[in-house]
């Protein structure tokens, strides 16, 4: 694997902090479907959340979040300062934490709290989370 520059690395991590900006913005316009064009349309595509798979595919999180957007009212994202690794040109792993609020039309709401690692990989129109993890803090048994 051939070693990145110092230029290399800070344009790598430059560009998936300017896209995980982005990505919270998106999610906090409460428009699902915005939220989608993060996510690596690619045979590879998965997320877990708390140590099961939430999402198998790319097509899975289309479903989902079409189906839950006529139920949204309320959908709030913050992220801390991310911790973002360089592994090769257009890969990257990311390490960061995050706050959320969902609210829906019924009433329900929930907060949360926790970590999501990822990877993210350049595409021609720009970065995207091919894989990744999210998990809220539990005690150790």
């Amino acid at each position: 694997m051939p070693t990145l520059s110092e230029s290399e690395r800070m344009t790598i991590v430059e560009n998936v902090r300017a896209t995980l900006s982005d990505y919270v913005l998106a999610v906090n316009s409460g428009e699902l479907h915005r939220i989608t064009q993060f996510y690596a349309e690619d045979p590879g595509f998965h997320w877990v959340e708390n140590g099961r798979v939430a999402y198998d595919s790319y097509a899975a999180v289309e479903q989902t979040f079409d189906a839950l957007q006529s139920r949204v009212s309320e959908l709030q994202l913050e992220l801390g300062a991310p911790r973002i690794v360089p592994l090769a040109r257009g890969v990257a792993a990311v390490t960061v934490s995050y706050d959320q609020v969902f609210a829906d039309t019924s009433g329900g709401r929930f907060e949360t709290d926790g970590h999501i690692t990822l990877v993210a990989v350049e595409r021609v129109d720009g970065w995207k989370f091919l894989l990744g993890h999210a998990s809220q803090p539990r005690p150790r048994p």
